[in-house]
């Protein structure tokens, strides 16, 4: 018995020691200068990584893709712009704190028409308390579309109505609900995935867009 415990000891400890390193790595990462997400200053200090929470506090733009942190929070007063130029950014948020806006967030206009993904994913809700467009024109059109895919309930919601482009309900783990009444612009499509649950309770859902269940999905 003592010669396995010499041997099941040291590796357990090894194992305790790499996870308290990968907890401790976690940190949220607020950006401290404007500009874009590969230079700008964030604190602390280095680029958010796969296992940071982020808050937006200046005006910031993801010029690099796919990004994948745990929940993007942008504060009042603050503008998040997915994209410039003419590359499409794909953000993934894959922890519980989800999306939650208090400030704007649009796609970028300059260099090119570009249609940018963000995806909800983990237990983490889409919250818009702010501005959030979906579809802005400049010089070009650009285009946020918006999935809910997470790992447990989620919802839709916040203070603000969200008027959304393409808005795809991917969760097959648990229900998506509305939290608060949104719109699908004319040009864009709702898409409730095979084996997704929608569930719109007592809030509307209006607009001129399309509106797609799969084979398989789930209404109510």
């Amino acid at each position: 018995m003592k010669g396995i415990l010499s041997h099941i000891l040291p590796v357990l400890a090894a194992l305790l020691t790499l996870l308290g390193a990968a907890t401790a790595s976690a940190v949220t990462k607020t950006s401290a200068s404007v500009g874009n997400w590969t230079t700008i200053t964030w604190s602390p200090a280095g680029q958010p990584g796969t296992g940071d929470d982020v808050v937006i506090a200046t005006d910031v733009t993801l010029n690099t893709t796919p990004t994948t942190v745990l929940s993007l929070t942008v504060n009042n007063g603050s503008t998040f712009t997915m994209s410039s130029g003419i590359t499409p950014r794909t953000l993934n948020l894959t922890g519980s704190g989800g999306l939650l806006n208090n400030g704007t967030i649009k796609p970028g206009t300059t260099g090119g028409a570009v249609t940018n993904t963000l995806n909800v994913n983990g237990t983490g809700n889409f919250v818009n308390n702010g501005t959030f467009t979906t579809a802005a024109a400049s010089t070009y059109v650009s285009f946020i579309n918006v999935s809910l895919g997470g790992s447990a309930a989620q919802s839709i919601g916040g203070t603000t109505a969200t008027a959304f482009t393409n808005l795809t309900i991917a969760n097959i783990a648990a229900p998506v609900s509305a939290a608060n009444n949104f719109s699908i612009l004319s040009s864009g499509t709702m898409t409730v995935n095979s084996n997704a649950t929608f569930n719109a309770g007592t809030y509307v859902v209006s607009g001129a867009g399309t509106f797609t269940p799969a084979t398989g999905a789930t209404l109510g």
